[in-house]
């Protein structure tokens, strides 16, 4: 029995000699297994083709390899680690590692040996080296005709991720990286193309040092965050240029940081580079000084007031606008292809939220072809809205325009707020449905009902809908407009072509409209009012009694009075004047004007110049902007009453050669006036100034032009002046 049991023993043992040791498998090619990756590779290598070879377990290899061309290989990591190094001497085709943790134990982990070489790619991996030490991609080949790609990585405490000492690559392409610890994440020499994306780097010596010792190319930085820190006491540049070659550009685009231990660079300073670089902005948005890759980041961006500028044509997402902000199109045109608004109705182009004073102008605002199924309404608006030399382009609104049920779209809807269209605006509603409507007002019960005033030399195509309140003072429409939405003096006028127009009248007397202000003078008798009905740029006559009444509207131009009795009142002067020339008949004429305002804006000229008369009164006057002043009396004039009146910003308040009696009461003369009163003392005159205050530099002057003429000041209640006139020729009484 033991002898049986011995037998067995021996002959278990003998198999056991006799079984041959099998190595571990590292690499596998679908289900088949090899001994080592270089193994997998050269299989793989046979045939072109696209191959998968997934790492069993951490790899250490050190080998040599040349690529076939039409071989494409992807080393799927599996979460392992290749501590290897593959020399590629020849090849071409593409060479990816994913889900891998690369440690480039062996100083490099793909060393480019070789004038062609496969296209590199690193994509999801783990870099990591120590003590900065251990680059990713290393080159020393000359002319090497390949594309390296970092995408989807981090990196920590390496050299390099990519260096390429001689001629370099086609292309380095680094993308949505994350690095820190690095001596350089880039260097290259002679590479005419290198683009860094979405890449993040912290405490780097050197962020990206390019070599332009070629003939030259581009290094594209699209939101890139570059910290460079201080290293064995120097402090280097986050991106550096150098070399003698020529035409090297440096583009930017997105929102770029570079910073040296933490400090923002305010300038180019993070650049270092000779004349043969040029750095060039290519976003497409500004606000002050800073770019922005969006309209939106650069709207987000914008301080209150400022004023946010297109600089080349974009095509980008919706915006909601919920501050004070001018968007300056500059020309160019905003393509929406993504909307906003509220949860579930993000149809909108722009939605602008209310409370804010926002102004679109100088531009075009339209839907992207492709989107159109996503938008409704252009811009939808709840603020105070200008809206200026704008192209509001509503042709692609087809959300709903083709739905059977409702065939609805809107270029410009408002709900509340005061809307302006003005300038060289057009709207054009969407082609589809029979409710595409142009613009709107919408009564809302929880907003304050919208008012839409529409004055430009546009044109508004497509349909309009109002349960508010519309305003039309010029424009030509395809649609009728309705009588309601004319103030007075402004009309609707048939074209006769299907299109419809706006008739403005210039004045009225009675109910009776005249299309100029001389029209209607004309046309006027004697004692009675013509009323403005519209601004007015227009010179005119009045040589019969007359009066005037502005009703509040503007008027440029200058209104000549003959020597007649006239009244004008309630204008609003914008580089306006009221003359009457000294010579011109008698010296009958009495001029009243009254509640009326007078701007310059730099007009060198007098607001009221007046001759020959024998009353004038102003009554309730602000004057402003003047080069002259408000009034000069260049002869005779019995009586001057001035009440109620404001000057600032003229040289002179009033300048009176002639007036035998002048009352002042309630005047006040601002500080940036040079001379307040300048009176000439042609004859004797008296001034009784009540209640003013004059803070003109000089208060009062007397031109000295007669020796036995004197002017008298009389002062009654409270006045402020200054300095009293100091000339001989003055009497205080």
């Amino acid at each position: 029995m033991r002898q049986k049991h011995f037998l067995i023993a021996f002959l278990a043992m003998l198999l056991c000699f006799a079984s041959p040791a099998f190595a571990e498998n590292v690499a596998k090619i679908g289900d088949t297994e090899y001994e080592t990756l270089a193994a997998a590779m050269t299989e793989a290598n046979k045939a072109a083709g696209n191959y998968t070879i997934s790492l069993l377990g951490d790899n250490a290899e050190v080998f040599t390899f040349a690529q076939k061309s039409g071989v494409n290989i992807t080393i799927d990591g599996d979460s392992n680690t290749f501590s290897g190094k593959i020399t590629l001497n020849a090849g071409k085709g593409n060479l990816t590692f994913t889900d891998a943790k690369i440690a480039p134990a062996n100083s490099q982990t793909i060393y480019l040996n070789a004038s062609t070489a496969p296209n590199v790619t690193f994509d999801g991996c783990t870099l990591q080296g120590a003590n900065k030490s251990g680059t990713i991609v290393y080159g020393y080949a000359s002319a090497t005709s390949n594309a390296l790609t970092i995408k989807n990585c981090t990196a920590d405490n390496l050299q390099y991720i990519v260096s390429h000492r001689q001629t370099g690559s086609n292309s380095v392409w680094v993308e949505n990286v994350t690095a820190s610890n690095m001596i350089y994440l880039v260097r290259t020499l002679k590479c005419p193309s290198v683009t860094v994306k979405d890449v993040t780097v912290e405490d780097a010596v050197i962020g990206i040092e390019i070599k332009n010792d070629g003939a030259g190319g581009k290094l594209t930085l699209e939101d890139v965050n570059i910290n460079i820190v201080t290293y064995n006491g120097s402090l280097y540049v986050p991106v550096s240029g150098s070399g003698a070659g020529k035409s090297w550009t440096v583009e930017l685009k997105g929102e770029n940081t570079f910073s040296a231990n933490g400090v923002a660079y305010t300038d180019n300073n993070w650049f270092s580079g000779n004349a043969g670089y040029k750095i060039v902005d290519l976003n497409p948005i500004k606000v002050g000084e800073k770019t922005y890759a969006t309209l939106a980041k650069a709207v987000e961006a914008a301080n209150a007031g400022e004023t946010v500028t297109l600089l080349d044509d974009v095509t980008g997402a919706g915006v909601v606008i919920n501050k004070d902000v001018t968007i300056d199109f500059k020309g160019k045109t905003y393509s929406f292809n993504e909307g906003v608004g509220s949860t579930g109705t993000e149809s909108n182009g722009f939605q602008i939220l209310k409370g804010n004073n926002v102004t679109l102008k100088n531009g075009k605002l339209n839907v992207a072809n492709e989107a159109a199924d996503k938008f409704y309404i252009l811009v939808q608006n709840y603020a105070n809205l200008t809206v200026e030399d704008m192209n509001l382009d509503g042709t692609n609104l087809d959300k709903w325009s083709k739905v059977e049920t409702d065939q609805d779209s809107y270029v410009l809807s408002n709900n509340s707020g005061n809307v302006f269209v003005k300038g060289n605006t057009n709207i054009t509603a969407n082609n589809d449905g029979d409710k595409a409507f142009a613009f709107d007002a919408c009564r809302k019960a929880s907003y304050k009902d919208p008012v839409v005033t529409v004055e430009t030399t546009g044109k508004i195509a497509g349909k309009i809908e109002n349960s508010a309140k519309i305003i039309i003072k010029s424009g030509t429409f395809t649609t009728p407009l309705d009588p309601s939405w004319f103030e007075a003096g402004y009309s609707a006028k048939d074209n006769g072509d299907g299109t419809y127009s706006v008739t403005v009248s210039a004045a009225k007397i009675g109910e009776k409209t005249y299309e100029t202000l001389a029209a209607a003078i004309s046309a006027a008798k004697a004692g009675e009012t013509i009323t403005l009905l519209s601004d007015r740029t227009e010179n005119v006559t009045i040589s019969k009694n007359l009066t005037i009444d502005g009703d509040n509207k503007n008027y440029t131009g200058t209104m000549t009075v003959n020597n007649v009795n006239a009244t004008i009142q309630n204008v609003a002067f914008v580089k306006g004047q009221v003359y009457k020339n000294k010579n011109t008949g008698s010296n009958a004429a009495i001029i009243t004007i009254k509640e009326c305002t007078f701007d310059g804006q730099g007009l060198d000229a007098y607001a009221v110049n007046l001759g020959g008369t024998t009353s004038i009164v102003l009554e309730d006057i602000t004057a402003t902007g003047y080069g002259y002043g408000l009034l000069q009396v260049p002869s005779s004039c019995a009586g001057l009453s001035i009440k109620n009146v404001e000057v600032s910003d003229c040289y002179y308040g009033f300048k009176v050669d002639y007036a035998n009696a002048v009352s002042m009461e309630n005047v006040k003369i601002a500080n940036n006036v040079t001379i307040g009163i300048y009176d000439s003392n042609y004859g004797d005159k008296t001034y009784t100034i009540k209640g003013s205050t004059l803070n003109a530099t000089t208060p009062i002057k007397i031109w000295e032009r007669n020796q036995t003429k004197y002017t008298t000041f009389k002062f009654e209640g409270v006045n402020t002046i200054a300095a009293l006139p100091t000339s001989q020729y003055a009497k205080i009484d």
